[in-house]
Order: C-alpha cells, then structure tokens, then sequence
C-alpha cells in the first residue's frame, strides 16, 4: 500500500512539469525526436568502437586461449560491423539531404557548448 502511495505522490509531483513540457504541434515532437536521436548517436558510436577495442584486446590478451580469441574476434568483427553501418547511413542521409535540399548541410553530431 505504501508503494501505491509513494507512485502516486511521485506522479502528482511530477504532472505539471509533464503538462507544461508536452509539445504543442508536430514539428515540437520533430525536432524533440531529433534531439534525441543526434545526442543518442556519439552514445551508440561510443559503444561500437568500445567493442571494436574491447575485441582487440581480448585477442592479443589471450594469445594461448583459443575461445578467448574467438569471442574478440567476433567482438571485432561486430564493432566494426557497427561503426561501418552508422557512418554509412550518416553519408546516406546527408547525400539525401544535398538532394532534397541544395546549400544545406546537417550536422549528425552535436557540438556541446557549456
């Protein structure tokens, strides 16, 4: 019963920053969407070359270890599988970009300004 009460309270303080947050029209839950994705894709990219490094090591770690160098070589494998499927639709979408839309450029990854 207790949980029930403390989810409650939760919720009742936290509506009005739900409300007076909610986008108004589309194109506020366009660019949230967007927002969202451009800081998740250094986070994803991050990840991917983690596990590319990671793979690495654990191949040239464990040299005797003949499993040990077959889970950094798929490791490795699937890293770069990653970061080559990420750049490679990063290129597709700004090619669609000059396309659709001549003199205009995009920027995939943001510059955080503090």
């Amino acid at each position: 019963m207790k949980k029930i009460i403390k989810i409650a309270y939760a919720f009742v303080l936290f509506t009005p920053a739900l409300v007076l947050g909610a986008p108004r029209n589309f194109k506020e839950v366009v660019d949230f969407a967007i927002d969202i994705i451009s800081l998740l894709i250094p986070l994803v990219a991050s990840v991917a070359l983690l596990a590319f490094f990671w793979g690495i090591a654990k191949f040239v770690g464990n040299a005797g270890n003949e499993d040990k160098i077959e889970e950094g070589k798929q490791l490795m494998f699937w890293g770069a599988i990653a970061l080559f499927a990420m750049f490679s639709i990063w290129g597709l979408v700004a090619f669609v970009v000059q396309i659709l839309f001549p003199g205009q450029s995009i920027n995939i990854i943001p510059v955080l300004s503090l």
